[in-house]
């Protein structure tokens, strides 16, 4: 690669400038389509799916969620037979009679969970134990390299750190600065993206929404103060390593809002408010058929396990002194 010369160094920061500058409108944009998606097609499709397939999708949550009540049963019964030699019957009665347990029995119906609660304890003072074993450690070794920061304690780089207290101002509920054109529903749910997004430490994730955020701040913003913040973004002074980093970041970040676009394109609610009637009767055909084929699959599910409660017999009560 050819250097510039120091005669070419303000052509080629114009020039990355206008690249910058027309990455951040198509990022603008893609976010843009992204947002529209969640923010108005996915809803609308799904209150037009509640409106009309209510009576269908109603027995489809009732048949889920009797299938839930049964499996939980089987995993029960399953539990009692494999870990206290229960016959099936016997563990059947159990779980099914409330006063199935006599006084005195060694059995008793909550030490499964009590047995469960007290691994999650001990699991969690474990994890806890190695954690405080780990900042130990990381301690000592930090006495001899202290610019070595262990993984496990090592901060966000400042770069997603600066971006993210800077949406924090536009977006944050909270804050005195927040943008006011959205409704409260849409910028709770854009903050949570923001705060998924820091978490996973995804810079792409946060350029993307800030410079849609840019777009709704410049709608509300008069000429006088666009132009005054052009003017101060364009006296930043990066260096041309800054430069193509942020250029890097900004061409991963297109990348992956428009992989992630070709992903939606696939959903039954993209572009559904767009939709004619022709369209909407096609896509209710195929609604109808998806929901039919959940139906069919619940029901196959729920005649399984009736199948496997009718095979063990009817409930008897446990035999004393007796295990399988």
């Amino acid at each position: 690669m050819k250097l510039p010369v120091p005669s070419d160094a303000q052509r080629l920061r114009e020039r990355l400038a206008t690249e910058e500058r027309v990455l951040i409108e198509q990022l603008a944009a893609l976010e843009a389509r992204v947002r529209r998606f969640a923010d108005v097609e996915r809803p609308a499709y799904a209150s037009w799916r509640r409106l009309e397939f209510g009576p269908l999708l109603a027995t489809l949550q009732e048949l889920s969620d009797e299938l839930r009540m049964r499996s939980v049963l089987a995993d029960r019964l399953s539990v009692l037979v494999e870990q206290h030699g229960l016959h099936p019957r016997e563990a059947l009665h159990r779980l099914t009679d409330p006063g199935a347990h006599a006084p005195g029995e060694s059995f008793d119906t909550g030490e499964v969970e009590a047995r469960r609660r007290a691994k999650l304890a001990r699991k969690r003072a474990e994890r806890k134990e190695a954690r405080r074993a780990q900042r130990a450690a990381d301690r000592s070794a930090g006495q001899g390299a202290a610019d070595a920061p262990s993984a496990a304690t090592a901060r966000p780089p400042a770069r997603i750190v600066d971006l993210y207290r800077a949406l924090a101002r536009r977006i944050h509920p909270d804050s005195a600065s927040a943008l006011r054109n959205l409704e409260p529903g849409r910028l709770g749910a854009l903050w949570a993206d923001v705060q998924g997004a820091y978490e996973a430490g995804s810079l792409e994730r946060l350029l993307a929404i800030a410079a849609w955020v840019e777009t709704l701040a410049d709608a509300d913003a008069s000429g006088d103060a666009l132009r005054a913040r052009s003017a101060a973004s364009a006296a930043i002074e990066r260096s041309f390593s800054e430069r193509f980093a942020r250029l890097r970041a900004l061409h991963r970040s297109r990348r992956a809002l428009e992989r992630q676009l070709t992903e939606l394109r696939t959903d039954p609610a993209w572009e559904f408010a767009a939709q004619r009637a022709g369209a909407r009767r096609k896509l209710a055909r195929q609604a109808r058929t998806a929901i039919d084929d959940e139906i069919a699959l619940v029901r196959h599910a729920l005649q399984e396990l009736e199948e496997f409660f009718e095979s063990i017999g009817p409930p008897r009560p446990p035999r004393r002194g007796q295990r399988r």
